[in-house]
């Protein structure tokens, strides 16, 4: 993800979060269900399957 990626989201009231985890480092994620910044993938919701947490997972900051 980049900056101006980011930035789109959070402009369209999308919040966006940052991880920091002990194996993958610092990352960005979009899941609401998420309850610590420590988890090494997002959350998913309680009705969603675990496969779906890969579309809430946004990866680290990259250069455009």
């Amino acid at each position: 993800m980049t900056e101006l990626e980011m930035l789109k989201l959070e402009k369209a009231g999308i919040p966006v979060h940052q991880h920091n985890s002990p194996k993958r480092g610092i990352w960005f994620c979009k899941s609401p269900y998420c309850l610590s910044t420590l988890d090494e993938s997002p959350r998913w919701g309680p009705l969603e399957q675990p496969e779906h947490a890969a579309a809430y997972d946004l990866g680290d900051l990259e250069d455009a």
